[in-house]
């Protein structure tokens, strides 16, 4: 019943890009938005957590990751998707889906962040608990070189407290456009 709710709110939110959301110059749809606290806990004070997903089509070999953000207020959130074409595996897409959320937290100015995400074996590999497979090596190393004068920390949740972000990945499906905006 929750990740019913969860996948309501996100369509709820999603419908209101149509009156407030900007389009950055590479496509990534952001919108402002404000809703309620669901199963996630906040972030520390100071910090910004971003829930990052993915959603893979195997005959297209294309990715949409959804990304969604919110500080250590209840009211302080963004939400967006952005596509990517010719991607060869499910893992690939859930390392593009945290260096999302990290390129989108950098090109904010924001200094600490919490990136949550439902893939263990990615957040193992960013914390360097195990090999980086050489399939994602470069989206890795792109993640760690944006980590170098930041506080980030990675975590791993569960599907169900991730739900959110996986139904912004989802957005595409759901007549939301082909290309993000």
């Amino acid at each position: 019943m929750i990740i019913n709710q969860e996948c309501n709110l996100a369509s709820d939110f999603i419908k209101a890009m149509g009156a407030a959301h900007s389009t950055s110059d590479n496509g990534v749809v952001v919108v402002s938005i404000s809703v309620q606290q669901g199963r996630w806990k906040l972030p520390r004070a100071y910090y910004i957590k971003l829930n990052c997903d993915a959603r893979w089509c195997k005959d297209s070999s294309s990715v949409t990751v959804g990304i969604v953000a919110r500080g250590d207020q209840e009211d302080y959130k963004w939400a967006f998707f952005k596509q990517f074409k010719s991607v060869t595996n499910a893992f690939a897409t859930k390392a593009l889906a945290n260096r999302e959320g990290l390129q989108f937290a950098w090109v904010n100015k924001f200094s600490a962040v919490e990136i949550e995400s439902d893939c263990k074996e990615i957040v193992r590999v960013l914390n360097g608990e195990i090999r980086t497979p050489m399939e994602v090596e470069v989206v890795v190393e792109d993640i760690l070189y944006l980590t170098r004068y930041w506080e980030v920390k990675f975590q791993y949740v569960r599907r169900a407290i991730n739900n959110v972000a996986h139904c912004v990945a989802q957005w595409d499906h759901r007549g939301g456009g082909g290309d993000g905006s």
